[in-house]
């Protein structure tokens, strides 16, 4: 492997993962948290019945966390 994109990481409580990976470890946003996408067709992609999501992006040296 020669690089990494990015890594996506599933929390509960995206507010407060933020305050965590940008207030206490530093990583530089690199997006502000989209808006809440709760569209039917996500639940069946996903495997969980009645899905929505938001996500932000958080730069990680040369790699994103999403």
């Amino acid at each position: 492997m020669k690089a990494l994109h990015h890594v996506g990481i599933t929390v509960a409580d995206l507010e407060r993962a933020i305050r965590f990976y940008n207030g206490v470890l530093g990583l530089e946003l690199r997006s502000e948290p989209s808006p809440v996408f709760g569209d039917p067709s996500l639940g069946p992609a996903v495997g969980v019945p009645g899905a929505a999501l938001r996500q932000v992006n958080l730069a990680l040296g040369d790699t994103t966390l999403e």
